[in-house]
């Protein structure tokens, strides 16, 4: 899949292999972990995973990750996520933390949805931490509704939840 849409400060595009250091500093960043079910990452496992995404794209993999860059800074500060199930479409996504609170994923998850409801017929469905209240707020304003609450297992084998919401 290739993405790329423009928004007043961003471009929601496909990353590249130069982009694993901003990558890094979304993944590798524990505050940004504690709300997923992965442990920060490694520089290194930056490089693995933005070669591991660019492979997907040619694959037609059923999960895309998808970079937001920022335009003013030629930055990717945020990552959205896309996996196609069977009856509708999951997303979710992550912001580099110094990027909080300026209306960033907010206009990037928007462009993102709008995108996907003009090329795709699926239902489209986010997930998002329970304790995430920006994320929850963040979605509940662009018009997604609660559905239900799924327990899933971390790489370490705890078991934790997340609550699925979707678009209306």
């Amino acid at each position: 899949m290739q993405i790329n849409i423009k928004t007043e400060r961003l471009i929601i595009r496909n990353l590249i292999p130069n982009d694993a250091e901003d990558y890094f500093q979304i993944f590798g960043n524990p505050l940004i972990a504690k709300y997923d079910d992965f442990s920060p990452i490694t520089r290194e496992e930056a490089d693995e995973n933005i070669s591991d995404i660019i492979k997907a794209y040619s694959s037609n993999s059923q999960e895309q990750e998808i970079g937001a860059e920022l335009l003013e800074e030629n930055k990717i500060v945020g990552v959205l996520y896309l996996k196609e199930e069977n009856s509708y479409v999951l997303t979710g996504y992550h912001f580099n933390e110094k990027y909080h609170g300026k209306g960033l994923a907010a206009e990037a998850v928007k462009a993102f949805i709008d995108y996907l409801e003009k090329n795709q017929t699926k239902e489209i469905r986010a997930i998002v931490d329970p304790l995430n209240e920006n994320s929850i707020k963040l979605l509940k304003k662009l018009s997604f509704v609660f559905v239900e609450e799924k327990k899933t297992k971390t790489e370490n084998n705890v078991t934790r939840e997340e609550y699925i919401y979707k678009k209306m």
